[in-house]
């Protein structure tokens, strides 16, 4: 390879990762209303609203995230929405 190719090869390597943690940062700013509608994370946890969950996956592998398991709280009967 020259080494020509090898810099435009890392500078586009450079362009996708700056990328891709400039939309994570764009999630991360995200603001969320305070209207309680509880969701229950497949954390165990109840979030209060979609929004909420979706800030506490900010920054984390696909892998890891959360996700809804019902709507309403954790440990509440599920409610017919």
């Amino acid at each position: 390879m020259s080494t020509r190719s090898i810099i435009l090869f890392l500078l586009v390597a450079i362009c996708l990762v700056y990328t891709e943690s400039a939309a994570i940062e764009s999630l991360c700013d995200m603001m969320c209303i305070d209207l309680y509608a509880p969701v229950c994370g497949s954390d165990g946890k109840t979030y209060g609203n979609g929004c909420y969950l979706s800030l506490a996956n900010c920054g984390k592998p696909a892998a890891n995230q959360v996700t809804v398991v019902s709507h309403g709280a954790c440990g509440a009967l599920p409610s017919d929405v």
